[in-house]
Parts: C-alpha cells; structure tokens; sequence
C-alpha cells in the first residue's frame, strides 16, 4: 500500500492529474466536462481534494463555507476542523495493496487556514506526524498561460490569484511538506500544448516511483 500526495497551487493542473478534468469554466450544472489523461483513467485509486468535499458538505447542508466581507475572506465556523478531518478519513480510504494518488494531502492545510487569516488547530500538527504519506510528494508547477486574476465562470468569487500569489503559494507548498521530512519532487510544465504536457507529466510520475 502506498499513499501518494499530489499537490499544487490553483492553476496547477494537479486534479487535471488526477482525475482527468477541470470544473474551471464551467457555468451551469449542465454544461459537459471535458475529461483529459489522468491517473484515474489509468486504473489507479485517487482520492479527491478535501477542500472540495468540505465545501460540498456544507452547502448541501444550506451553508456557505466561507464568505467575503470587506474584501477579507471569512471562513465559516467549523469549516477548518472539517476540512482536517475529512483529510484524516480520505487518508484511510487507500487501498491495500495498490498505489493510491491523493489530491493534496493533510500538511497543505495549513497555507488553506491562512488563505483565511486563521491558525490551523493543534490536532492538525498531530495528524501530520500521525497520519504520514508515502515519499516523495510530488508539487506541481503552476502553468503561466492560464489567468486566475478574475474568477472564471462557475468559479468561487474568493478564488482570484495574481501570479504571484501563486508563486508565492507553489513555494510555500514543497516548504511546507519539506518541513514535516517529506522528499519533495517538483513536476514542471513539459510541454507548451496541454494533451502533451499531461502525458509528460503522467509518464515523469509513474517513471519516478516505477510503476
């Protein structure tokens, strides 16, 4: 059984990676989602992004998980300590004697609580000594050409980047797994067309654990 992190800032294309879609650009439930090569297609199990499933959770229970006030994103109460627990359970659901691929793993979560200007609680350093990932942790590099300064349709109004930011917060990402004793390896962009850069990066993963 190994456990494996695939992590990133927004624009990344790390759940590209994963799951072989992207909800950017979609405006209505209806609307087709384009799918892409990805690690799921490829027979692996894949565990989707915490943030994603914590923010469902709360809106199919009638509450927004964060708001903006005051140009300064609040998160709601309770939605830290969810999203740390539900990356503890998501870390449990790899299976035996296969390679699981996560989207993000439980050490990222605390650049997540200062997105939001809040400290990550004391069980959240437990869990990330407790709960531990097989090496290495691949980071993957933000792609350039795509803008995330203004939300794009079907995006959450918070979920505006500058470039820097997400330079800023792809640093930050291998700091932080580095930190907890993690090898970190960094995908970069291979390729200028986007079908050829996935199969790249596909290929650069699974070469590198030998699968």
């Amino acid at each position: 059984m190994k456990r494996i992190v695939i992590d990133g800032t927004v624009g990344s294309g790390k759940t590209t990676l994963i799951k072989g879609y992207s909800l950017k650009g979609i405006s209505s439930p209806n609307q087709e989602v384009k799918t892409y090569p990805c690690l799921a297609n490829l027979g692996y199990n894949t565990i989707g992004e915490a943030i994603r499933g914590t923010i469902a959770h709360f809106r199919e229970n009638g509450k927004e998980p964060y708001e903006l006030i005051n140009g300064k994103r609040i998160a709601s109460q309770g939605y830290i300590d969810y999203v740390i627990d539900l990356s503890v359970k998501q870390f449990h659901a790899a299976k035996p004697n296969q390679t699981t691929f996560y989207d993000r793993g439980i050490p990222y979560l605390e650049l997540h609580a200062k997105f939001f200007g809040e400290k990550v609680p004391k069980k959240y350093y437990e869990y990330c000594k407790k709960y531990r990932y097989d090496n290495p942790v691949f980071v993957v590099s933000p792609i350039p050409t795509l803008n995330l300064e203004n939300p794009l349709p079907g995006d959450e109004k918070i979920k505006i980047y500058t470039w820097k930011m997400r330079e800023d917060e792809h640093q930050k990402t291998m700091e932080i797994y580095k930190n907890f004793g993690y090898e970190v390896v960094e995908v970069p962009i291979m390729h200028e067309n986007m079908i050829t850069n996935i199969n790249m990066r596909l290929d650069f993963i699974k070469k590198y654990l030998k699968l």
